[in-house]
């Protein structure tokens, strides 16, 4: 069997004040078709990188992928999750939660 074909979802993640990067928030991808996660963890400017490859089943076209983190910001208002690149094709949306809000 071939290994799965990379689909690359990158972002970056910045503070309440939606201006300072966060370093060492720990983000998850969840696959909603199977409910299987895969996590990271940002780097000093706040940038993330996820591949929907590394899914325990891989990933098929069109599925959806949220991504999420429980992490505040230092307000204690909800972390801002933005998309920058992610690749072509294979995934139909990408769905950012803040699970922060009680």
């Amino acid at each position: 069997m071939a290994a799965p074909t990379p689909y690359l979802i990158a972002g970056e993640v910045l503070d309440d004040d939606n201006v300072t990067p966060r370093t060492n928030i720990t983000l998850t991808a969840r696959n909603e078709r199977t409910f299987e996660e895969i996590t990271t963890i940002t780097d000093a400017g706040g940038q993330f990188v996820f591949d929907c490859a590394n899914f325990a089943n891989s990933y098929n076209d069109l599925d959806y992928v949220l991504i999420r983190t429980d992490t505040t910001g230092s307000n204690g208002q909800d972390l801002r999750i933005r998309i920058i690149a992610r690749g072509l094709g294979q995934v139909n949306e990408i769905k950012v939660e803040y699970t922060t809000r009680t």
